[in-house]
């Protein structure tokens, strides 16, 4: 999943084997196919370093255009997202606090042999009562080499103006469908 990661800061203060345990729950509240939905996620994660992080997400999904004989689908989604550690680490992003209320607009065209899917999150961001402009974006293209194979290549963004941050990831993929 391009848009899950990891804020790490300065690589060389963490173990090479650095890793965290946790629990996710998730919900998705479909009302009608393709239309309204509602999703949700919350989770605790415990990490090597003693620390730990409680987490939530939620949208709701608000269609657009659900044109299903064109290959038409576009949402708004507006957005809110919360995580809250133990203890603020150099190392990583660990804010005590920290808040997003975004409008995300999120779609896809599908056509015989091709589909592209791109999504952008402008954000309010509040992090330690410090209010800064975030954004997340992502285009993803694939095509269809023949009824089982598809390949595919993608990118993601993110931007955080509080501590100046940017990510970008590029991907690639090949799957095949048994």
């Amino acid at each position: 999943e391009t848009r899950r990661f990891n804020r790490i800061s300065d690589l060389k203060a963490l173990n090479p084997g650095f890793h965290m345990d946790g629990v996710q729950v998730s919900f998705n509240k479909v009302f009608y196919p393709g239309q309204h939905a509602w999703y949700g996620e919350t989770g605790w994660a415990h990490y090597e370093d003693d620390n730990s992080q409680f987490f939530g997400y939620t949208h709701y999904q608000l269609p657009l255009v659900n044109a299903p004989q064109q290959g038409s689908w576009l949402a708004v989604k507006p957005n809110v997202y919360g995580e809250f550690s133990k203890d603020s680490k150099a190392a990583y992003f660990s804010p005590s606090s920290h808040v997003t209320l975004g409008l995300m607009g999120h779609g896809r065209q599908n056509w015989k042999q091709y589909s592209l899917e791109f999504e952008a999150n402008p954000q309010l961001q509040i992090t330690e009562q410090k209010v800064g402009f975030g954004m997340h974006a992502l285009l993803d293209f694939n095509i269809y080499l023949t009824e089982r194979p598809r390949a595919g290549v993608g990118a993601f963004s993110f931007y955080a103006s509080n501590d100046a941050y940017l990510l970008w990831r590029f991907t690639g993929h090949v799957e095949f469908l048994f």
